[in-house]
């Protein structure tokens, strides 16, 4: 059996979307599939300084659709990787032929790639999964721009609507609630839905580092204005008291370094495993000002440090995961007061009343372990490849061994 992976980044500028399809592909290794990762190019500037601490189990065919003018990475560049939902505009006879001949069909967003592949797969009586590790409708939907909304709405009628005869031989994967709801606000039935919040935490890993001084806050993810370095910059230089580490890189950085007027941000750049988590047990709240977050597996890892959220309330997958206990942190209106008020609220209190700041601490990663436990996630993630739509029963088979790499 041979599966194709289709629709995420290059590995060497993995983000969430990417760590998720990376530990999908190992997952259908260790059951027996024949996978090929088809990565879909990278920017320069979103380059991991390695990527040899990836497991891979599988084959991995990089920038493999530069045939296409919306995989260039210039133009990926410009259109902040919007142009990956318009692969398959042009050249799509060369990209199917290269995509023929596989069993199953996992593509990590709903595109254009994928409305045009899934009636010529499902007429060869192949299997289709569709994730959403980002997708357009969260972030034109959530948009106040009245055009982009409108694009999000047309969208929705090109690429998705028209899927719905095919929706008894479509998985669909979804990562929160508000994904599932649009997707049955479209036509699809529940049955064919998977409502899972996938994420790659090994939390074994994770730890908290009890520091008495000082209040530090963690930001780990691109640097680019979706997700919300506008206002961490404008919030930096509100709250010269409060140290900000920044891991991650993107196009902002140099905006970011000659912002930096009261020397409180730190930036780490792209780090290893092991920094990444020695940095978050050392912070005292983890800060995530996205527009928009299908999940946000860095404010599960934030979780993993006990690290309370101070999140953007516009960001669905933000809401998701604080819905799961209000002890995770608070959901806030996306400006820079509103942010400022609730760090330095967190400040005071890590201040005042130490011993309960770290014991809130402790019940932030006990929590997160029990909701979202590695095994279960593992059980369901393997459900949806089993999963039979038209007798809606699960095949029985035995969990193997899977390791989780972040």
């Amino acid at each position: 059996m041979k599966a194709a992976i289709i629709g995420s980044l290059d590995i060497e500028c993995m983000g969430g979307g990417e760590a998720n399809t990376v530990m999908f592909s190992n997952m259908l290794t260790d059951l027996g599939y024949e996978v090929t990762y088809f990565g879909s190019g990278c920017i320069e500037y979103g380059k991991r300084n390695s990527f040899q601490d990836i497991e891979m189990r599988f084959k991995y065919k990089p920038s493999s659709f530069l045939h296409d003018p919306m995989a260039n990475p210039n133009i990926l560049k410009i259109s902040r990787l919007l142009s990956l939902g318009l692969f398959g505009f042009f050249s799509f006879r060369k990209t199917y032929k290269m995509l023929d001949g596989f069993d199953l069909y996992y593509f990590a967003n709903p595109t254009l790639l994928s409305r045009r592949m899934i009636p010529k797969i499902l007429g060869q009586n192949k299997k289709v999964i569709i994730a959403n590790h980002g997708t357009f409708f969260e972030y034109l939907g959530n948009s106040n721009n009245f055009v982009l909304r409108a694009l999000g709405t047309i969208a929705g009628k090109y690429l998705l609507e028209p899927l719905n005869i095919y929706r008894k031989n479509i998985v669909i994967h979804t990562q929160n609630n508000f994904q599932t709801e649009y997707y049955v606000k479209i036509g699809f039935q529940h049955k064919s839905i998977k409502e899972i919040p996938q994420h790659n935490i090994d939390f074994k890993r994770y730890y908290i580092n009890q520091q008495k001084e000082g209040f530090s806050v963690a930001f780990l993810g691109r640097l680019t204005e979706s997700k919300g370095i506008d206002v961490l910059i404008e919030v930096a230089n509100m709250n010269p008291k409060i140290q900000f580490h920044i891991m991650g890189n993107g196009h902002m950085k140099n905006v970011v370094i000659a912002s930096n007027k009261n020397h409180n941000i730190v930036m780490h750049g792209f780090v290893s495993n092991e920094e990444k988590q020695d940095i978050l047990a050392s912070c005292d709240a983890m800060f995530v000002p996205s527009k928009f977050e299908s999940l946000s597996i860095a404010s599960i890892e934030g979780l993993a440090s006990g690290l309370p959220l101070v999140a953007s309330q516009t960001a669905q997958g933000l809401r998701y995961i604080i819905s799961k206990d209000p002890i995770f942190g608070r959901l806030l209106p996306r400006n820079a007061e509103s942010f400022s008020s609730e760090l330095r609220r967190l400040m005071r209190r890590k201040m005042e009343m130490y011993d309960d700041y770290i014991h809130e601490r402790i019940n932030i990663r006990e929590s997160a372990i029990k909701i979202f436990d590695e095994k279960l996630l593992l059980t369901n993630l393997i459900k949806i490849i089993k999963f039979n739509i038209d007798s809606e029963i699960y095949e029985e088979k035995e969990i193997p061994e899977i390791t989780v790499y972040t």
